[in-house]
């Protein structure tokens, strides 16, 4: 058994449990405004300030899945040297350790991996294949 631990922080989005490696991610943000920016998808058409910084927000439920983000919402900035960008997700939003041997690879273009919590397969999101996607859509 390896005594390894990664930490992931660990959200929803339309009812799925999905996964962001924690030093990817540089802080949660909860009740955060956000403002309209004009001429761009919807899915990216909100932006929020980040400690002095406008970053754009991605509708994470619309963006995978084409739903929509429930009441109950946060933004996950990532750190700013993966992308100036906050994800729109479902709270609550959690910290977990996690063993490298409850992670197993993933065919998924999406995702990096999935991990087993509480018996429970939650994707590990590919931030470089997001980030490319969304490139792809501007």
């Amino acid at each position: 058994m390896s005594d390894r631990m990664d930490r992931y922080v660990i959200f929803t989005v339309t009812d799925r449990k999905l996964a962001l490696p924690l030093d990817k991610t540089a802080e949660v943000l909860e009740g955060a405004a956000t403002h309209p920016v004009p001429a761009v998808p919807p899915l990216l058409g909100r932006a929020l300030n980040v400690h002095g910084r406008i970053v754009p927000a991605l509708d994470l439920a619309t963006f995978l899945h084409g739903g929509a983000i429930g009441r109950n919402h946060a933004f996950l900035a990532l750190n700013h040297h993966v992308a100036d960008l906050a994800l729109l997700v479902e709270g609550p939003v959690a910290i977990v350790s996690v063993e490298e041997s409850d992670r197993s690879p993933s065919e998924h273009p999406r995702f990096e991996g999935y991990l087993e919590i509480a018996g429970e397969r939650v994707g590990i999101l590919a931030t470089g294949r997001l980030i490319e996607e969304v490139e792809e859509i501007l």
